[in-house]
């Protein structure tokens, strides 16, 4: 009994609590919708510039994707600039039986070209946000790549995702021009990728 009067004594505290915490999400998604609205300025505000155009600074680009390095995916060797492939299990247990993700492979945020009718420019996405619509292809069965052959196996199940080369990409970044070797080029380190 005494513990429900000393619980009854910290009404106060425990109409505060909830409140507290109502106060502290509000805070924390008006902040994020800031964020938000600045990002759509951002892209709103930018006109599309040719790359043969492109100023040094915040730019709008548009294009095919093109390869900087000869990446291709982990399991069907299909040629890209992104991939993620999930490889599944299916397991039987007592109780229920399904998929079960035994390993996600995934090649990164590499360099890759964009290119339009006036020439390319490399892109360094590092640190970017990236908004792709990805193909995707899945398979049951294991694929050895080497020797481009599938074997049937009901238990294991293939899921990749990828931004094929050639697919169109609008980015937005920081140009600037950097040195690679004895020459110069221009790089755009992007923030936004979709």
């Amino acid at each position: 009994m005494s513990e429900i009067n000393a619980v009854a004594d910290h009404h106060v505290f425990w109409k505060t609590i909830p409140a507290l915490a109502i106060t502290a999400a509000g805070t924390l998604m008006f902040c994020y919708s800031l964020l938000l609205l600045y990002y759509r300025r951002m892209v709103e505000n930018t006109p599309t510039s040719k790359i043969r155009f492109l100023s040094m600074g915040m730019v709008e680009l548009a294009g095919r994707a093109r390869q900087y390095y000869d990446l291709r995916t982990s399991a069907t060797q299909t040629p890209c600039i992104y991939h993620e492939c999930r490889y599944y299990k299916y397991q039987k247990t007592s109780n229920s039986a399904g998929w079960s993700l035994s390993r996600v492979m995934s090649s990164g945020k590499i360099p890759f070209y964009i290119e339009d009718a006036t020439g390319r420019v490399l892109v360094k996405p590092r640190g970017s946000i990236f908004q792709i619509l990805m193909s995707r292809q899945s398979f049951q069965g294991s694929y050895i790549p080497s020797l481009f052959l599938q074997l049937h196996d009901p238990n294991a199940k293939v899921v990749e995702e990828m931004v094929p080369v050639g697919s169109q990409l609008y980015v937005l970044g920081s140009a600037h021009i950097e040195k690679q070797g004895k020459k110069y080029g221009t790089l755009l380190s992007t923030n936004y990728a979709c």
